[in-house]
């Protein structure tokens, strides 16, 4: 491969092109069903039965700015309104910018797509000799194999300096889920893995180069990875639209850290209308579906279809129709917001929203409108049910009787003649509940109660159930059959609760997590209802290849299970707080617990720079005082977990009575 480095005479060239942050405007009688839409939907998401208080949507169509408009208010206490430059986080759509600047790196010559990962950053080990196979490519388009995500320090208050390292220590450990390409599982760890290879290749953090090489020659200076301090114009979130929330701060860069506006992305779309800093081999790799070596043994074509960074490269039913649209959501634990690119027709469809929301449902009727109202189409994306009669089962479908895994959990798949129905039982952690019934209808394929199409299949030698979306003849991985373990291995796991002792003080997010078995599968241990085979006295294994956001547990030499990053107490473990026991933190990433017992209540002051966390007897969160801002906290008369942390050295001193 050749390593050519770009002439500098080039770069500044095309700098010069594109660094005008203007948008062309088209006049304002055009595009009256699409702006109309657009205002439909945008009023529809602000209004009191969603958690949504601010929307921004941005509209581009032939390469002009024809819609932009702010809903509801950015700081409810103030009312004061959205605007076109106020800021959202975008989450995942993130991800499309960290593979814009991999195809930078590869023009450079300081990389190619088909590199594998090892070569070029000889640091990146796993203990999964098949980490080898990895190549950039597939931190992209999620075919790596990697678990998923560490959720631990992903999100917070303020940055952290400790994320990326801890995240690809974390992934030393376990094995793959899949042989790297066979699959594509949605994958953060990818794109963290991807940041520290761009900040080697490039000798910029990630948020320089993002800087240097998108924003300003795109003109984007309302956007940056994460907020700035002491900022007034963002998209505050809230719960109840009451109770406001700390500024986010995603720690996970390259997957979901860029701040931005709707028009700001609406600025990023035009890098897919034309050779400008990307060339013309970067885009067709760009815009182009990167199917995993499953998809070859469908019939159907996967959805959804990934690309370089995007959730849909190819979407029906416009590709049948000869159009092009890409897609991309985000979403935060307090954002969410959706892109979509049609580079063909220089347009794009830009929704930022500071609550939760199915983002391609409330954008997609936007899209339709534009698309209809230019003559692209006829109609939209609505399609027709198809009723259909009753069948036999398929002489062989016996096959895939067994026991399946989903992000859902464990299920029971088996098939009754008589009837014609397939049974899917879900475990629900002492049993498996009476089953769903899903009727047999010809072709394979089995109909559950309202409508919706499955059918068995296998890919890659792992039987799975895929779930049908017609009438596009395409088909998502819904389970697959887990391949249990040979023999039943001795272990030293057992069933129980489990909390975090390295939290960050700023962590938005306090995790339980629960092991627990299945009597009738000894092979597998069941992680908050995710299944994993036990592999060692010790150990576990993924065997859910086509299941996101996996984290093998294990157990360390001094008894803690560790998840991903987390270091984690069995609750029965936990001390109950002594009368006058003054607790002592030493900094960050330390997080203590006691626990209350029943019968006894607790009153703390909360020190400068502390904070407080009190879980109930079911590890349900019913105090936390960097959501509250309380100085002082009461727990009466109940078992309770209180965590006690800190980002600097401070004492609680704690006060238990009867």
């Amino acid at each position: 491969m050749g390593r050519v480095i770009r002439l500098c005479v080039a770069w500044v060239l095309i700098f010069s092109i594109l660094s005008c942050s203007h948008l062309p405007q088209e006049h304002v009688g055009a595009y009256a069903k699409t702006r109309q839409t657009a205002f439909e939907v945008g009023t529809g998401l602000v209004g009191p039965d969603t958690d949504v208080t601010a929307a921004s949507i941005a509209i581009m169509s032939d390469g002009a700015l024809i819609y932009s408009r702010g809903f509801g208010s950015r700081e409810v206490e103030t009312q004061s309104p959205v605007d076109a430059n106020t800021r959202f986080n975008i989450g995942s759509i993130t991800k499309v910018f960290t593979a814009a600047l991999i195809l930078m790196l590869q023009q450079d010559g300081r990389l190619d797509l088909d590199d594998r990962v090892a070569d070029l950053m000889p640091q990146f080990t796993l203990a999964d000799e098949r980490y080898t196979d990895i190549t950039v490519r597939m931190l992209l388009n999620h075919q790596s194999g990697l678990s998923g995500t560490d959720m631990n320090g992903a999100f917070s208050t303020a940055p952290s300096a400790h994320y990326i390292e801890r995240a690809l220590e974390a992934l030393t450990h376990p094995s793959l889920k899949h042989d790297p390409g066979a699959f594509n599982p949605y994958c953060n760890d990818g794109f963290t893995v991807a940041q520290l290879l761009i900040e080697r290749l490039s000798g910029l953090s990630f948020a320089e180069l993002l800087k240097q090489r998108i924003f300003d020659p795109l003109g984007m200076h309302s956007s940056s990875v994460g907020f700035f301090p002491g900022e007034e114009n963002i998209g505050e979130s809230y719960i109840d639209h009451s109770m406001k929330l700390p500024r986010e701060y995603v720690n996970l860069a390259a997957s979901g850290g860029i701040t931005s506006t709707a028009e700001d992305l609406c600025r990023f779309a035009t890098i897919l209308f034309s050779p400008t800093l990307l060339d013309e081999a970067s885009l067709r790799e760009y815009r182009a579906p990167q199917d995993a070596r499953y998809a070859a043994d469908m019939i159907y074509e996967p959805f959804p279809r990934f690309g370089l960074g995007w959730d849909l490269a190819g979407m029906q039913p416009y590709s049948a129709q000869g159009i092009t649209v890409l897609g991309k959501t985000g979403g935060t634990l307090g954002y969410t917001t959706m892109l979509f690119v049609l580079p063909d027709s220089k347009s794009a469809v830009v929704l930022l929203t500071n609550g939760h929301i199915d983002p391609v449902a409330q954008a997609l009727p936007i899209v339709d409108a534009l698309l209809c109202e230019t003559g692209s189409i006829t109609s939209g994306s609505s399609p027709e049910q198809v009723m259909r009669p009753p069948s036999p089962l398929p002489p062989t479908i016996e096959h895939y009787s067994g026991y399946y895994g989903s992000p859902d959990g464990l299920f029971l798949i088996t098939f009754d003649p008589e009837t014609s129905t397939m049974h899917q039982a879900a475990w629900d952690g002492t049993s498996f509940l009476p089953p769903r019934a899903f009727c047999s209808v010809g072709e394979g394929m089995f109909e559950d109660s309202t409508g919706l199409l499955y059918t068995c299949t296998t890919l890659q030698g792992i039987d799975c159930l895929l779930r049908i979306h017609t009438p596009y003849n395409q088909a998502s991985i819904a389970m697959n059959k887990i391949l249990l373990p040979s023999r039943v291995v001795d272990h030293e796991f057992c069933d129980g609760a489990w909390l975090a002792t390295n939290h960050s003080s700023n962590d938005f997010m306090i995790d339980a997590f629960t092991i627990s078995s299945v009597r009738q599968l000894p092979q597998l241990l069941l992680l908050n209802g995710i299944p994993y085979g036990i592999s060692g006295k010790r150990e576990t294994r993924m065997v859910l290849p086509s299941v996101r956001d996996q984290s093998p547990p294990h157990l360390d030499e001094d008894g803690y299970l560790r998840v991903a990053s987390y270091r984690c107490i069995k609750v029965t473990d936990i001390p109950p707080l002594g009368q006058g026991e003054v607790i002592g933190i030493e900094g960050d990433n330390l997080t203590i617990w006691r626990t209350i017992e029943e019968g006894e209540s607790c009153i703390c002051d909360v020190p400068e720079g502390g904070r407080i966390v009190i879980l109930d007897g079911a590890l349900e969160t019913i105090e936390d005082t960097l959501f509250s801002q309380q100085r002082q906290i009461t727990a009466k008369e109940g078992r309770f977990y209180i965590a006690f942390m800190a980002d600097r050295r401070v004492s609680f001193e704690p006060h238990v009575f009867p």
